[in-house]
């Protein structure tokens, strides 16, 4: 049955909002994001070696992970 599955997304792109049904997906701060990457890729360039890092995340519910 359609109703028993439910879809989500990454990174919340515009478009998520406008589909049907509106796409449950998980948000983040895509410009901090692209800030510790490029951090990260000069530390290895300069050989400090790598680091993980782990940014926060939101996740924004809509209709396409909802029972109906």
């Amino acid at each position: 049955m359609p109703g028993d599955v439910a879809l989500a997304g990454f990174d919340d792109i515009p478009m998520a909002s406008f589909v049907n049904p509106a796409l449950t997906t998980v948000r983040q701060d895509t410009g901090k994001a692209g800030e510790v990457l490029v951090d990260e890729l000069l530390r290895l360039i300069r050989g400090e070696g790598g680091e993980s890092a782990m940014l926060p995340a939101q996740l924004k519910v809509r209709r396409s992970s909802l029972r109906q």
